[in-house]
């Protein structure tokens, strides 16, 4: 998992870092931290980290002699999800996914994007196995999912701060969430 986490980072690094030096390319890393909650439960349920790379797909149409922009892009979204529950259940989960989207604003940046993914891990459950004796058992879950993002940032050229609502729509364990957020690479 560490290296898998090792290599994201480095792809998405030399995604801002490879950029043309076209006017209109704009690529960016966002990094952050943040709640979720589950389906299956009341409150939040756990802590997320979020890694995504967004790679802009803006092009400049002329029409009618006018210059219009379309903010379009596609992002490649990680996030690490530790759900520490009490004391007989815990859980690990990734969510995997490609994502397209549409921007609006340069300073004050909203989006919007959902793609398709893959939501993977396990919980840990520990139950008393007779006479006394504790055990546990580990139940893995795999399933394909829709993830969406709602985002809302403050940009300068190459720095963004921002907070990003998500959702998880899977059939095993669908989740929603926040996360404060840090945006690094060509911007606006």
């Amino acid at each position: 998992m560490r290296n898998l986490l090792t290599l994201i980072f480095f792809l998405s690094f030399s995604v801002v870092y490879s950029q043309t030096t076209g006017r209109h390319n704009y690529n960016w890393v966002s990094l952050g931290a943040g709640l979720f909650h589950e389906s299956s439960s009341t409150g939040f349920s756990g802590f997320s980290l979020y890694l995504s790379s967004d790679n802009s797909l803006e092009r400049i149409s002329k029409k009618d002699d006018e210059l219009k922009k379309r903010n379009h892009y596609l992002k490649f979204r990680f996030m690490g999800h530790l759900r520490p529950g009490d004391e007989h259940t815990w859980g690990q989960f990734y969510d995997v996914g490609i994502l397209y989207g549409k921007s609006y604003g340069e300073v004050f940046k909203a989006s919007f994007s959902g793609g398709i993914g893959v939501l993977g891990g396990k919980y840990d459950v520990v139950k008393l196995i007779p006479p006394g004796v504790m055990g546990t058992t580990t139940e893995r879950i795999t399933a394909f999912n829709i993830p969406l993002d709602l985002n809302l940032s403050v940009c300068t050229k190459w720095v963004g701060f921002g907070i990003t609502g998500f959702a998880n729509l899977n059939s095993k364990e669908s989740m929603t969430g926040f996360i404060v957020k840090i945006e690094l690479g060509k911007i606006r």
